[in-house]
């Protein structure tokens, strides 16, 4: 499941990002689930309209399905470097109503997407190693 984390402050890095989901992971994972909750993968997209103004929003992929919508509702509303945010199920889009019906796309007109930065990552142990070293 993949999770969406809007509007990420500017000084976020992916260090950042990393330590943030994995604090939800320590969290809520205990017992939880049989199988440890994986995240399979991290970005950071960043989102420019035409006038140069930028968003930040990170997209977490996490198996099993169940531990992401857990992993949303535990990192709903907490802080990262001093800004509350919000975490939410991803919904993809569907182009075929775009095309069809204008009114549907709200969308504000040429917008860029550029994947900021992204993590390839083999499972919640080598995090747990690397950010203990």
């Amino acid at each position: 499941m993949k999770i969406i984390i809007p509007r990420l402050p500017n000084s976020a890095t992916k260090s950042d990002l990393q330590r943030f989901v994995m604090s939800g992971l320590k969290r809520r994972f205990r017992l939880m689930f049989l199988t440890k909750p994986q995240i399979t993968e991290l970005d950071i997209m960043r989102i420019r309209d035409e006038q140069g103004v930028a968003e930040r929003h990170g997209i977490v992929t996490v198996v099993p399905d169940k531990a992401g919508d857990s992993l949303a509702r535990s990192l709903h509303g907490t802080r990262l470097n001093g800004k509350r945010l919000a975490a939410r199920p991803f919904v993809q889009r569907r182009q075929r109503y775009m095309r069809f019906d204008p009114a549907y796309n709200r969308r504000r007109p040429n917008l860029k997407f550029e994947k900021e930065m992204a993590l390839e990552i083999k499972g919640y142990d080598q995090f747990a190693r690397e950010l203990a070293s």
